[in-house]
């Protein structure tokens, strides 16, 4: 059984690129199995106390190194996974970002670079929206459908 509790929120940053629709995703390289890697939108847990919104913030912040600096968030439903209800809101990011994992040298390990940045996370990607949804959980499939589907529909309006 589920509870009705938000019990993670992230962010879902998203830009165009060459093959539309991109989705950026990390991974924490802690549980790689042969079958399937571990990416998923950066997100982390809820406090009891918390705002949702903020949690999802502080956790983008803490897995990625990256302050996000819209204003303009798309609000996304919540999904269910087995712990509880997660939330996202999505933004897009238009600028070619330095992306802290991106800046790994020849000798440097990927974990010496997280400790010195502080990220809780390995490593990070952009995906089109077609392999995005074949390298997160369930959940995670529906949060990225839906932004998707919100922004063909803004398309259309002739918002973007």
């Amino acid at each position: 059984m589920t509870s009705s509790r938000i019990v993670r929120a992230g962010l879902l940053m998203y830009r165009y690129g060459k093959e539309g629709l991109e989705i950026f995703l990390v991974n924490d390289e802690t549980e790689t199995s042969k079958e399937k890697e571990n990416w998923s939108i950066p997100n982390g847990k809820v406090r009891m106390d918390e705002n949702s919104f903020y949690a999802a913030k502080r956790e983008f912040v803490r897995e990625t190194g990256i302050e996000p600096e819209v204003k303009d968030f798309i609000d996304l439903d919540c999904v269910e996974c087995m712990d509880g209800k997660v939330k996202a809101w999505a933004f897009e990011e238009t600028d070619a970002l330095e992306l802290p994992f991106n800046k790994i040298k020849p000798n440097e390990s990927p974990l010496r670079l997280r400790r010195k940045h502080k990220l809780l996370v390995e490593k990070g990607a952009w995906f089109c929206t077609k392999e995005a949804v074949k390298k997160v959980f369930p959940a995670e499939v529906e949060l990225i459908k839906e932004l998707s589907e919100v922004l063909n529909e803004r398309n259309q309006a002739g918002y973007v």
